[in-house]
């Protein structure tokens, strides 16, 4: 199966409290809120899935990043968001816990004879053409709605992680 999912802000805390203030996040704290993720994340994510991570992993230092993510299920492959560092990027690369990053990715995908093409990014991009979707994060609920786009941040899907399928068939509604 594929996924999509992106802003999960793991270890995000600030002098205004970071992202369970700025979101309204349900945790108690920061530590709950990572560890709810993760489980919630390998409850549904099998180790041969395919996980696209569309930005914002992690505020944490190279080290907690890789504490995340050396205990999620699935190959993940990451489109980077304005959170994301470079350098800690290329770290899960060459320690094999991400097969790659990019700033934006694309690629098709067949179902019952149609082919769908994906472009992935951080930020949302309008499609311009049929059996186009767009597919980003980083807005947490808060954007503009238009044909062919889907947000798939935690805080607009409700901490879920969403299968290709769920997404063409939103997709078909439209």
């Amino acid at each position: 199966m594929i996924f999509f999912t992106s802003d999960h802000h793991w270890d995000h805390i600030n002098k205004t409290g970071g992202i369970i203030t700025f979101c309204n996040r349900p945790f108690r704290d920061i530590p709950t809120m990572n560890r709810e993720m993760i489980n919630h994340w390998n409850s549904v994510v099998q180790d041969w899935d395919e996980v696209y991570y569309l930005g914002d992993l992690s505020f944490g230092s190279k080290k907690r990043v890789g504490y995340f993510v050396n205990q999620l299920k699935g190959k993940i492959y990451f489109i980077k968001g304005n959170h994301d560092k470079s350098q800690i990027l290329n770290f899960l690369v060459n320690i094999g816990k991400i097969e790659w990053w990019e700033y934006n990715y694309e690629f098709d995908y067949e179902k019952d004879g149609v082919t769908y093409t994906f472009i992935l990014s951080h930020y949302q991009h309008q499609p311009i053409k049929d059996n186009v979707i767009s597919i980003f994060g980083h807005s947490h609920g808060n954007y503009t709605r238009f044909t062919g786009g889907i947000d798939v941040g935690v805080d607009n899907v409700g901490y879920d992680l969403i299968s290709i399928d769920s997404i063409i068939e939103h997709y078909e509604l439209l």
